[in-house]
């Protein structure tokens, strides 16, 4: 009989990605056992549950970071707009080019294909 610990580890081991054997010779125990604590404990349908679940808190917090990251760009923009509109030509230019940089990264974090990102697929299918 082994300890909980150390079926605990076999187990993060195995989470991990690491092979029976692997997890076997780590931990200092035969690989029947740990391929029986396996089975017994199901590790691959408890492995499968936390990888969705980590995928969908992933997501969450992907959607989340985009959001406040476009109405960050949204902000920086707008505040770009206010503060340098009636600009002397020569800024006018680096402006335009600054706000249509930061339109693109919003558009790109929205999901929308901007006309660069048009561009770039055409030249990718037209490689194929």
């Amino acid at each position: 009989m082994y300890p909980d610990e150390i079926k605990n580890k076999a187990f993060q081991l195995y989470c991990l990605g690491w092979s029976l054997t692997k997890i076997a010779r780590k931990i200092g125990v035969d690989w029947k056992t740990v391929k029986e604590w396996s089975v017994r404990k199901k590790w691959r349908e408890k492995k499968e549950r936390i990888d969705q679940k980590t995928g969908e808190i992933l997501e969450e917090k992907s959607v989340d970071w985009k959001s406040q990251t476009i109405k960050q760009l949204i902000e920086i923009r707008d505040s770009l707009i206010k503060r340098y509109g009636k600009a002397k030509t020569g800024n006018v230019e680096q402006l335009t080019k600054a706000i249509l940089g930061l339109n693109e990264q919003i558009a790109l974090l929205k999901g929308e294909v901007t006309q660069r990102g048009e561009q770039e697929i055409r030249i990718i299918f037209e490689d194929v």
